[in-house]
């Protein structure tokens, strides 16, 4: 039944991100930290070495509020870019993964901070469940969030809508309903991020080419950061359906 499967993702979930942390951190790392629902045992279990006595030396960078709150709750040191710019290894979620590593993240709407961050990190480590791998990115996650400043946003809608009908090879009538301005869940009018700039969710359909489309967005003036992470990721901790989890190492 569906709790059943619902309590089996999770323990997947927990296992991919225990077997990161035990795999990827050393004492003495500074370890940018991402969002998402796979973090939370991550930090969980960060926190519980460091408690333990099995880590030292370990300073944590969030990434989000969701991430700062994480590490506080759970004993950790708090650090920032400021004092530490760079970072030995990120831990972080993704939304969608292909076969080149390269990802969909944003969902969460933390993308720019979680993109500055993973750059910051010599190593970056992705955690996730078996349901995010795909073949080619735009399959099971059709949205690339796409981050821009509030006073471009119509202009910016309507070059993104000419991308979407190239790409998608619709008429305009149809590229323009797939370029969606994300609203907030809990207030009237739109998600704004921790930075105070809007979101738009665009659905490009399968990317054939998200290293090109990437850069292609982020040269649009008034596109702050694109959901799409690109040549960013070393090692990929697959939650699987039955509870064990499968490592996808980038060969470098």
């Amino acid at each position: 039944n569906s709790r059943d499967s619902q309590h089996s993702m999770e323990a997947a979930k927990r296992a991919a991100a225990v077997l990161a942390v035990q795999t990827e951190v050393n004492s003495g790392m500074c370890v940018g930290i991402g969002s998402g629902s796979t973090i939370v045992p991550a930090v969980e279990e960060l926190g519980r070495l460091v408690k333990a006595g099995d880590l030292t030396g370990i300073r944590c960078v969030p990434s989000s509020f969701q991430a700062q709150e994480l590490i506080l709750k759970n004993g950790l040191s708090l650090s920032s870019l400021d004092q530490t710019p760079s970072l030995d290894l990120a831990l972080d979620g993704a939304d969608e993964v292909d076969p080149n590593f390269h990802l969909i993240k944003g969902g969460g709407g933390c993308l720019l901070l979680e993109k500055i961050v993973i750059d910051a990190a010599a190593r970056v480590a992705i955690l996730c469940d078996y349901r995010k791998r795909s073949p080619v990115l735009g399959t099971f996650f059709p949205r690339v969030p796409i981050e821009i400043v509030p006073v471009a946003r119509v202009p910016v809608a309507r070059r993104l809508a000419t991308i979407v009908e190239r790409l998608a090879a619709v008429p305009p009538e149809i590229a323009a309903t797939r370029v969606h301005l994300r609203m907030a869940t809990a207030k009237a009018g739109p998600c704004v991020t921790d930075e105070g700039n809007l979101l738009f969710d665009v659905e490009f359909g399968p990317i054939a080419n998200p290293v090109e489309l990437e850069r292609e967005l982020l040269y649009l003036p008034g596109v702050v950061n694109v959901g799409l992470f690109c040549h960013r990721c070393d090692a990929v901790y697959y939650g699987e359906a039955d509870g064990t989890t499968t490592v996808a190492r980038k060969l470098q």
